[in-house]
């Protein structure tokens, strides 16, 4: 306890931005609310408590409001350029109108600044479709930019100077650069990452992305060349912040570039009053929330988490690398599915090198002609760090909010051992925690059945206790994206109901991951895809009957070719403890006339809608026989007007609940 009350006096700002913290992730889990009670307990000497905690409670409430304001819209149809990236074979443009940005996608070219005269309808953002898949809307909204611009028709009438047009030539500027030395440039020096996609899977995989991107730890640089470069100078500190406040203005603003920035702004302001790091820091985080969306942009996260870690873990540089890299591995396995085990000691020797070989070799292929040397040495130094992404790979489950929130306490608990060899004992915890993280399926008590939300198309996981079994029926693209924050799990049966792609899409991504010990597929289908899947040791089925776990899967056809892939889709029914599910895939009304036959057989609490709601299928005799008390619809975007408004009527007539995915997203 006397380590901790060095590390924060009694005194000054943490304190309020640690209730503030508290009511963030309360926000996100009403459990959380109970860290007030230990809170108050460690600053029950200072003389404000009761000014924290209701400092946090204000901004709970806050955080209430804040999220029920209406977003403000477009008030015309005149927008300018404000920020450009291009995708593979389109572009994404933020515009603005007034103070207000907007998202914008357009298969034309245009230039930050432009005046775009555009005809549009407003599209809102979605928000999680899958579990611990990408929030589109807090993503957005972490930027401010609260709605998407559907162009029906986009004009140029013109431009305006605004100030992003200065960072767009400084890019526009350094096109003509070899392009190595160009993402280099552009990555640390103008906050813009434009390194390959496969660059920057090996940077994530290695634990290092985020010394790649122009971050406070860059900054830092920046400030000790500046005071070196004036320090003769009685006005240095005013000097260099001008300079910085134009570089991050220029820079539009980036997340942990501001906090750098806020930080040592701060620290310059309250300087005679002796305000620490850990205060400037606390202040910073403050005021950035201002935008309380702020806090789901990830940049967000680890700039101040890893900011504060290495404040507690004091000076020393294997401290504070080793101390970076372990706070921010859970973020780095919920990106990648996990981590690998050479990316400890390679992080440690990239941090080494980045502060006298690659932030130098930047700032020195920015002087024209110094390229060419540069060039050759960033090709060896991608090469280098390519070469060990293919080391031993840990699968780990997703780390949720109350994992991380442990872990990182762990962390702290690891730190405030005064003594070298303490510190290394209580280590162990760490590890343990770990261990204890990767064999999570593996004891986790809870059975969980997805229909998952991917889109106009199929697929449903089955996950029972202790990871018992584990079933997989169709897999359209973001199957694999899920399947990766389930860990080191093995799939029991695949069951693939048909060839169209909705229905398979990700397979072979699947097969190629993880361990799939059955893979079936009906007996007539012929689809393209089915050469793919032979060299996964496919079988084939009609009517047989497994049983995986305390799970009975029943195969009720096709016994028999109907020469069209989607009436030859398996069809499948499964008991789970006391509930009845049937899977139809993309079957028509003709095979659902010849399932009767199957009479009580096909009698199901649960009906997976057969081809996403089409009219072609879901009759009201089939209703009758399966006489399901819930109807699943799996359908995205579509202009097949799945799932169709009779087939609904059909649902709504026999008093089944319908549950859309279009709509609700994933149901567990």
């Amino acid at each position: 306890m006397k380590r901790l009350k060095t590390l924060l006096p009694f005194n000054y700002f943490h304190y309020y931005a640690f209730s503030i913290l508290i009511a963030l992730i309360s926000y996100q889990n009403l459990l959380f609310c109970g860290l007030y009670l230990l809170f108050y307990y460690l600053i029950r000497n200072y003389q404000h408590k009761i000014k924290v905690i209701l400092v946090g409670v204000s901004f709970f409430i806050f955080l209430l409001v804040f999220d029920k304001i209406e977003k403000p819209k477009p008030h015309g149809n005149l927008f300018v350029v404000v920020a450009k990236s291009e995708r593979d074979g389109y572009y994404r443009y933020f515009v603005r109108e007034k103070r207000t940005k907007y998202l914008l996608f357009s298969n034309e070219e245009y230039q930050v600044g432009d005046l775009l005269e555009i005809a549009f309808e407003l599209k809102e953002f979605k928000a999680e479709r899958r579990p611990a898949s990408f929030n589109e809307r807090n993503y957005y909204y972490s930027l401010k930019i609260y709605y998407q611009l559907k162009a029906l028709k986009i004009t140029k009438v013109g431009e305006r100077f605004v100030l992003s047009k200065i960072k767009a030539s400084l890019l526009n500027y350094f096109k003509s650069y070899p392009p190595l030395t160009k993402g280099y440039i552009e990555a640390l020096l103008l906050a813009e990452n434009d390194f390959s996609g496969d660059f920057k899977k090996s940077l994530s995989l290695m634990g290092i992305s985020h010394l790649f991107a122009l971050s406070g730890m860059h900054l830092n640089f920046f400030i000790v060349l500046l005071e070196r470069l004036f320090k003769s100078s009685n006005k240095k500190e005013v000097i260099i912040l001008v300079i910085l406040t134009i570089y991050v203005i220029v820079l539009g603003f980036p997340i942990s570039l501001l906090r750098a920035y806020l930080s040592y702004l701060f620290l310059m302001m309250f300087k005679e009053d002796g305000i620490s790091s850990l205060d400037a820091l606390s202040l910073a985080f403050m005021v950035l929330l201002i935008n309380p969306y702020r806090c789901y942009h990830t940049s967000f996260i680890l700039t101040f988490l890893v900011s504060f870690f290495i404040i507690v873990a004091g000076k020393g540089f294997l401290k504070t690398a080793i101390v970076a890299f372990l706070v921010s591995l859970p973020f780095l396995s919920n990106f990648n599915g996990g981590i690998l085990i050479i990316s400890l000691p390679f992080s440690l020797l990239i941090s080494y090198l980045f502060p006298i070989f690659i932030f130098p070799l930047t700032l020195v292929s920015v002087i024209p002609y110094c390229s060419y040397l540069s060039e050759p040495l960033f090709s060896s130094l991608n090469n280098f760090i390519a070469f060990f992404q293919g080391g031993l790979f840990i699968k780990f489950p997703y780390f949720k909010l109350y994992a991380i929130s442990l872990y990182l306490v762990v962390i702290v608990f690891v730190l405030l051992a005064q003594e070298k060899e303490k510190m290394i004992r209580r280590g162990g915890y760490l590890v343990l925690f770990l261990l204890l993280a990767y064999f999570y399926p593996y004891y986790n008590f809870q059975g969980y059945l997805y229909f998952l939300d991917v889109g106009q198309g199929d697929a449903t996981f089955i996950s029972r206790p202790f990871n018992q079994a584990n079933i997989l029926i169709d897999a359209n693209e973001g199957t694999y994206q899920f399947l990766k924050t389930r860990g080191e799990i093995e799939i029991d049966y695949f069951f693939i109901t048909h060839g169209d792609l909705d229905h398979c899409r990700d397979a072979v991504k699947i097969l190629s991951e993880f361990k799939v010990a059955n893979l079936y597929l009906n007996a007539y289908d012929d689809s393209l895809i089915v050469n793919e899947l032979e060299h996964f040791n496919l079988k084939r089925t009609k009517d047989d009957v497994f049983y995986c776990g305390d799970v009975l899967i029943e195969v009720l056809g096709p016994c028999k070719d109907y020469h069209n892939v989607n009436d030859n889709s398996l069809v499948l029914r499964l008991e789970i403890d006391d509930k009845s599910y049937l899977f139809t895939g993309d079957s028509s009304q003709r095979r659902e006339r010849d399932l009767l036959s199957y009479r009580e057989k096909l009698r199901s609490d649960y009906l997976h809608v057969g081809h996403h709601g089409s009219n072609d299928a879901t009759t009201l005799d089939f209703l009758k026989m399966v006489n399901p008390a819930y109807a699943i619809i799996s359908s995205g975007v579509n202009n097949y007007r799945h799932p169709h408004p009779e087939v609904l009527e059909r649902l709504n007539a026999f008093g089944v609940e319908i549950m859309a995915l279009k709509e609700t997203q994933t149901i567990t």
